[in-house]
Formats: C-alpha cells, sequence, structure tokens
C-alpha cells in the first residue's frame, strides 16, 4: 500500500515541499510503529485551516491525511485527534498544551496562518535577527514546540507551514508577496530543533504566480462558480494542502522505511560476522 499512493501533485513541487528533513529519529519510531501493524495516535495542533475550513467537499487536510494511515498501514485503534482551534495562536495552543495535546505517536504544528508576522519585517524597516529571537509571537511557538517534544511519549513532531496567497496581498493579477508570512522564522526555531518541515509555500509558490492549472490563485473560489473551472484553483478545497502534506508525508515515510530497513540489514550481517548468536536474537534474526 506503502508503495501504491499516486502522487495527486507536481512531483519537483512536492520535492520542494519537504522543508528541511530534520533529525528523523522519532519518526523512525513513528514510522516503525506504523509497519510493525500497531496502533499510533495522531495529533494535530492548529487553526481554522487544520480543522477543515475551506474544506467544502467534506475533504479536510487532517481526515484526509488520516484516512491515508488507515488505508496504508491498517488498524481499527489507530487514533486522530484533532487538537486545533478556529483563530488560535500559536501563543494560545503553548499555554494549553499539556491539556490540549495528549500524549501521542505524531504530533503535526500548523500556527504560520495564524500568528503574526514582525512589524518591522513587513515595513522593510530596520529589521535584525534579534528583532525575531526577541519577537514574542517567536517564543510562544517555541515554547510549544518545546511542551510537545517534551510530553511523555516523547512523539514525532513536523511543523507544516501554511500559505495564504491572497493574505499576502495576491489576488487578479497582482502576485502575493513571498516574505508575507512568518514561516522564515518559524523555519529557523525548526532547523534549531531539527524538526521536520512541510511548505506550502516552497512547494506551489511559483505555480501560483504562473497561474498553472490547478494551481491558480488569481481569484477566489467564491463569486466566480459560474465563470471558473474550480479544479483549477488551487484554494477551492483543502485538496491542495492534502496534496502537500499526504504527498510529502508519504515520501518522507518512504524514506524513513528505506532507512529502518537498510539499519536492520547491517546490523544482522555485523552479528553475523561476529557470530554472535545474541546479538543475532536481540535484532529479530
Amino acid at each position: 500500500k506503502l508503495l501504491e499512493y499516486t502522487p495527486s501533485a507536481d512531483h519537483d513541487a512536492l520535492r520542494r515541499g519537504v522543508y528541511t528533513l530534520g533529525d528523523r529519529h522519532r519518526l523512525r519510531r513513528f514510522v516503525a510503529k506504523l509497519l510493525s501493524g500497531q496502533p499510533v495516535t495522531v495529533v494535530m495542533s492548529g487553526g481554522s485551516v487544520t480543522i477543515g475550513q475551506g474544506a467544502i467537499y467534506d475533504h479536510p487536510y487532517a481526515k484526509r491525511f488520516f484516512q491515508w494511515i488507515q488505508e496504508t498501514f491498517p488498524n481499527p485503534k489507530h487514533v486522530l485527534r484533532n487538537a486545533a482551534m478556529s483563530g488560535i495562536t500559536s501563543a494560545v495552543a503553548s499555554v494549553c498544551a499539556k491539556t490540549l495535546i495528549p500524549d501521542a505517536d505524531l504530533v503535526i504544528i500548523e500556527f504560520t496562518a495564524n500568528d503574526p508576522i514582525p512589524s518591522k519585517r513587513l515595513s522593510l524597516g530596520n529589521y535584525s535577527p534579534n528583532d525575531a529571537v526577541t519577537f514574542a509571537t517567536m517564543k510562544a511557538y517555541e515554547r510549544l514546540i518545546r511542551t510537545v517534544l517534551g510530553l511523555e511519549s516523547a512523539p514525532a513532531v513536523v511543523l507544516y507551514h501554511y500559505y495564504s496567497w491572497h493574505d499576502a496581498g495576491g489576488g487578479d493579477n497582482t502576485l502575493a508577496a513571498f516574505y508575507h508570512t512568518i514561516e522564515s522564522e518559524y523555519h529557523t526555531l525548526g532547523q534549531y530543533y531539527g524538526l521536520p518541515q512541510l511548505s506550502i509555500r516552497a512547494a506551489f509558490y511559483q505555480l501560483m504566480a504562473e497561474n498553472v492549472s490547478r494551481y491558480r490563485a488569481d481569484v477566489w473560489r467564491s463569486g466566480n462558480e459560474e465563470t471558473t473551472n474550480e479544479e483549477d484553483l488551487f484554494y477551492y478545497d483543502d485538496v491542495s494542502w492534502e496534496r502537500l502534506l499526504v504527498n510529502d508525508f508519504r515520501s518522507l515515510t518512504i524514506s524513513t522505511t528505506k532507512y529502518i530497513i537498510d539499519t536492520s540489514a547491517r546490523r544482522y550481517w555485523a552479528c553475523l560476522h561476529v557470530r554472535d548468536a545474541d546479538c543475532i536474537a536481540a535484532d529479530g534474526g
């Protein structure tokens, strides 16, 4: 099943969407549970995008992503807990994290849609890296990351960066501002903590800018239903971010699976080389 999934988005875009791979030791543990048939708990933390706002055909990305897990690694005891709340920021989530986010095997964090951008950077004023470090929102987002990483279950954590073309000033014949998002600051935090990151902006911005079919963002779906083929529009439903999350997580899962298999094989042959029966038994030989 893992290898049967057919990507529904541009391959090059999906590769761009895996912003950073990070240190995947926690992700390897999560994938190992899936491969061994054990049940997993997946938690989503974010705002209205993660709840499913805009998913007019009942395709919220959290639901579609979990459906892919169930179909690929069947287990009736898999659990999806959507801890997202409409309109909240990482500042709220960070304070309530221990209540909203239970012990899990995987936590996906999405707050680039709701968290404010440093005003100095938006005005292109005298902005320095120190401004980002002292920015209150950065501190809140980091607090959320540290809280989730510190959960007793030690879950894998993936940062998911949403990008709104229209909030960034795009529309009609106007290009959206590439920098109009707090993603750059959050990307730095993700790098520091060695977390895998997925990015809508990195994956699809150029396709949206060129009005490529299925990635058009120059018009809203609302009010243009009769004049626009909705399947050409990137934001017509949550299918767009499902494309990124499911396809890119599949890529992460496959590469992690290969790592687990290769590592197990190397350990097994190393055990055979030293003729250590206890070593072979410990590795499942």
